[in-house]
């Protein structure tokens, strides 16, 4: 939704007591009668109930309307943080459209700011995108975005990974942000796969792992893939090279899209740098010291104290410390 919707809303609000004709909104508005009649029906689209028409003209369901109104100050980008990465992700998006070009002024309007204030957070988004050694082209007010294709995938990782840290990342959040595909059925293949050839991944590298996966698969559907493999080769096994190629065969079944050589070895990179491989059915505690730190050990045994001493919690369920020093491990790094 953009300004105009929000300013219709609060105007049609203020004289929610009587009918107001297209003709009287426009002039209050500023905007043609046709454009009332668009942003009613774009309204309508969204929320059936919230306007009411009739020969008369127009009239605001009160609460409808206010709902409507609290929902986008709760959604809008606030801070210039937060709209700026709200700009990186739509010139990402928007990258991986028919027209990869994004409209300055329709994006001002989705921010509910001026263009002035917009301009000004485009000094910082050019920054972050020259971390990643990404840049803008422009033409009037588009900017299209430029570079690599694993920078752009880098760089809305980091972007979503920073709009999660302010709801604590989970794999509920994880979903919210990629509605389109089924990530418990992504999450069903790679826990599957993992325990057939005995590999072990903990819940923060497995949500991480299914971020990095999302990304890859939505630019593959819209035809953004890399064009050449990668020109310094990882050292795969078989082994792991099979567990790959397992899991991007369900994937391409799953998900309608297709790995070419390239996608295929950047898959097996990023997915072997979230897995440990474990035979998770004979690591027991007495065996673990063979896979972890002295140090992670020293650690678990602390928190242990910790919840017997000041909780008068004992954790002595061998499945569960077992799985908590692997979390530590991989926290330790």
């Amino acid at each position: 939704m953009n300004r105009n919707h929000k300013k219709l809303v609060e105007c049609l609000l203020e004289h929610k007591e009587s009918w107001m004709t297209a003709d009287s909104l426009a002039a209050l508005l500023g905007v043609s009668k046709r454009s009332i009649k668009t942003y009613i029906a774009q309204l309508k689209q969204e929320n059936p109930a919230i306007v009411t028409s009739s020969r008369q003209g127009y009239r605001i369901q009160a609460a409808a309307g206010q709902r409507f109104l609290a929902d986008q100050a709760a959604f809008s980008p606030q801070t210039p943080p937060q709209r700026v990465r709200y700009i990186l992700t739509q010139l990402i998006r928007n990258d991986a459209t028919g027209d990869t070009r994004t409209d300055l002024y329709e994006t001002a309007d989705q921010l509910f700011v001026s263009i002035e204030t917009l301009r000004k957070d485009m000094a910082e988004v050019r920054r972050r995108l020259l971390e990643f050694g990404l840049y803008l082209t422009s033409e009037d007010s588009y900017v299209s975005l430029e570079g690599a294709e694993l920078d752009k995938r880098k760089l809305l990782s980091n972007v979503l990974y920073e709009d999660f840290k302010e709801r604590i990342m989970s794999f509920a959040i994880l979903q919210e942000a990629f509605p389109q595909y089924d990530l418990k059925l992504l999450k069903e293949i790679l826990l599957q796969k993992c325990k057939q050839y005995h590999y072990f991944i903990n819940e923060y590298a497995l949500v991480n792992l299914l971020l990095d996966i999302a990304i890859s698969i939505d630019r593959i559907r819209n035809q953004k893939t890399f064009r050449e493999p990668r020109a310094v080769k990882c050292p795969v096994g078989i082994r792991e090279q099979r567990l790959a190629e397992d899991i991007t065969r369900q994937i391409e079944a799953a998900f309608g899209i297709h790995y070419s050589k390239a996608e295929q070895e950047e898959f097996t990179i990023i997915l072997l740098s979230h897995l440990m491989k474990i035979d998770l059915e004979n690591l027991t505690w007495e065996n673990i010291g063979l896979v972890v730190s002295g140090e992670c050990l020293h650690i678990v045994e602390e928190v242990k104290d910790i919840l017997r001493n000041s909780y008068f919690i004992d954790v002595d369920n061998e499945a569960f410390l077992v799985k908590f020093a692997l979390h530590i491990h991989n926290l330790l790094g």
